[in-house]
Formats: structure tokens, sequence, C-alpha cells
């Protein structure tokens, strides 16, 4: 799982952020995919585990809530959230398949890529809609 650290307009790291997932969205294609009932952005959940280590140490790196947005991109998805005072991001190609645990939590699966993620299960259920093919 890829893990790119976005706090700052660096060229070479968004070039290779949209390397994996695509560019993002033009706002012609954005209203388009917002009328047919997709929208571009997920409702913020925090991210409780993944299947990665490296990501895993940056989410127990401080006891704050880390809050996740997930944007979609030409061909796939960038899920961003924050540690202490850095943004990271994970892009992610092709679509994703979301696994409900519980009314308040969910398993997002990217190919081999797991991010649980918990909140309310009015969120969650705006992440499963953001989700749906």
């Amino acid at each position: 799982m890829l893990c790119i650290n976005d706090s700052y307009n660096l060229p070479a790291r968004r070039a290779a952020l949209h390397a994996v997932c695509g560019p993002p969205l033009s706002a012609g294609q954005r209203l388009r995919a917002l009328l047919q009932g997709r929208p571009v952005g997920s409702p913020r959940v925090p991210i409780v585990d993944t299947s990665s280590a490296e990501v895993n140490a940056l989410l127990v790196a401080t006891a704050d809530v880390k809050w996740a947005n997930f944007e979609r991109t030409s061909a796939g998805h960038i899920v961003r959230f924050r540690v202490l005072l850095e943004t990271w991001a994970m892009p992610f190609h092709g679509e994703a398949r979301v696994e409900r645990t519980a009314a308040d939590r969910c398993d997002v699966h990217f190919g081999p890529h797991r991010l649980s993620c918990a909140g309310s299960p009015n969120a969650i259920e705006g992440l499963v809609a953001y989700l749906r093919p």
C-alpha cells in the first residue's frame, strides 16, 4: 500500500500520486458524476486499521482520531488522512469493494488492500453510498 506525504504542493509527489490512480476529475466530470448520483467525495470517517504495517504505524503515532476522506479520480480513488501536522495520501487504482461489519464499521477493499473504518451509522452509510459502483 503506497502512502505519500501530500502536505506540500510538490509536483513530483503529485505526479507519483496520480500515476497510480489517474488525474483528478475535471469540473465537467464532477458535475456529470453528481448528476448520476455518484458523489465525488465521501463523508469523513475515521480509519481504525489497515492491511499495511507502514500505515498502521502512522495511525498509532498519536492518539488523535485519524479522519479520512475518499476522493474519486479518473481511474481510482485517493484516501487522505492527517497525522500530527502532515497530510498523507493513499492512491488506489480501480473500484473498491465495501463490506459492512457492523452498523458503525466497514471494511473497504482495494484489491489486496484493506482499510477498516468506523464512525456514526450515517457516516458509514454515506461511505457505502460513495463506494457504490
